[in-house]
């Protein structure tokens, strides 16, 4: 089998699979960024929600990627058989990926939450 097509298939199929992850999760990842990256002041707004959803997006690029190209590729088996390992662990990555994300943005949303929460009871006691 060439290196180099099998290389190809591995990077094909990873970045399909991140193709799939970023048309389920763009338009909602961007609606969560405008409400993490809430401040007052819009320039501050903007860069941290265009590094934040960049950040994501190389994220939800290379996790398959690096998950296929670790732990796929065997150039001593057909090509179909690398397509079926591409597969396999490039939905692995993806749920990985996933995985991640739902942690990060979670964890932003319950600093964001205790800030607000402990601003207002600052607040309530003076």
């Amino acid at each position: 089998m060439n290196t180099l097509s099998v290389l190809a298939l591995m990077t094909t199929v990873s970045l399909g699979i991140s193709l799939i992850c970023w048309f389920l999760l763009g338009v909602p990842l961007r609606h969560a960024m405008v409400l993490i990256c809430d401040d007052q002041r819009k320039e501050v707004k903007e860069i941290s929600g265009l590094f934040w959803q960049r950040l994501y997006l190389c994220l939800i690029l290379f996790t398959p990627m690096l998950c296929v190209l670790l732990f796929a590729p065997n150039f001593e088996r057909s090509l179909a058989d690398n397509l079926l390992y591409a597969l396999r662990w490039a939905v692995f990555g993806g749920l990985t990926l996933l995985l991640i994300l739902a942690y990060l943005v979670r964890k932003q949303v319950r600093e964001i939450k205790s800030l607000s929460t402990g601003t207002l009871q600052k607040d309530n006691q003076s």
